[in-house]
């Protein structure tokens, strides 16, 4: 199961790789290598989304889209589950005036 992309001030470094499909290894040479500086609190670095955003828009670009998607996709099955409950009390409606 993924995990839910949710837009927030800080990442977490484990959850980017998991957003971008990369180890944390690769994740960190390219943090490195653009000049992203992390906050360290307590044992897990974080990346503040600004730093995404101006030195790495590549990552930004995906992180928007994954997120875009998975609000697509959380409506899209709220709309299905209320089609189906409509479905439902449809069907339910027909069968009570056929019995009468």
């Amino acid at each position: 199961m993924t995990s839910k992309p949710e837009v927030k001030a800080l990442y977490k470094i484990a959850e980017l790789c998991r957003f971008a499909g990369m180890s944390r290894y690769r994740l960190r040479r390219l943090l490195e290598q653009r000049g992203v500086k992390c906050i360290v609190a307590g044992e897990a670095p974080y990346v503040p989304l600004s730093e995404i955003q101006e030195k790495i828009p590549e990552l930004w670009r995906s992180l928007c889209s994954a997120i875009s998607a998975r609000r697509h996709d959380e409506r899209s099955s709220r709309t299905t589950e209320s089609s189906a409950r409509m479905e439902s009390l449809a069907n339910r409606e027909r069968y009570r005036a056929v019995r009468r």
